[in-house]
């Protein structure tokens, strides 16, 4: 297996891509198998740290702070607003299930929500599980 990347000029420049072909070496194929499981683990994390914070920060306005280490904070508080919102201010009713294990919260598109305030939750999601799990994948 072999392994070539480059970058695209159309996506984004950040993103790890890659694309592995076999070579009819074992030994070589073997090893390139774990790079390519590496690659797509980075690129898991590099996706939910980098792009759905991004997308979290534009769709909640925290962006503007100037504070750069509230950002996230206000994200999730603008999330957690939008969603009991959604439900009439009853909380029981929204689909977020915090939980005591990693990755503490987790978001599940409901249909009473604005589309944006489900993709808020969607990009906090992947912005969390990149955050708590991301590490051991590596």
């Amino acid at each position: 297996m072999g392994c070539g990347g480059s970058k695209d000029k159309d996506g984004n420049p950040n993103e790890i891509k890659y694309q592995m072909q076999t070579v009819g070496v074992a030994a070589a194929d073997d090893f390139f198998k774990n790079v390519g499981d590496a690659l797509e683990s980075a690129e898991k994390i590099r996706k939910g740290a980098e792009d759905d914070k991004e997308e979290a920060l534009e769709l909640s306005h925290a962006y503007r702070l100037k504070d750069k280490g509230q950002r996230m904070k206000s994200a999730f508080q603008v999330l957690f607003w939008a969603i009991s919102a959604g439900n009439g201010g009853d909380v029981k009713k929204t689909k977020l299930d915090i939980v005591a294990e990693l990755p503490f919260l987790k978001f599940e598109r409901d249909g009473n929500l604005h589309n944006d305030t489900n993709r808020l939750g969607e990009a906090s999601n992947g912005f969390l599980e990149a955050c708590t799990n991301g590490p051991a994948d590596l």
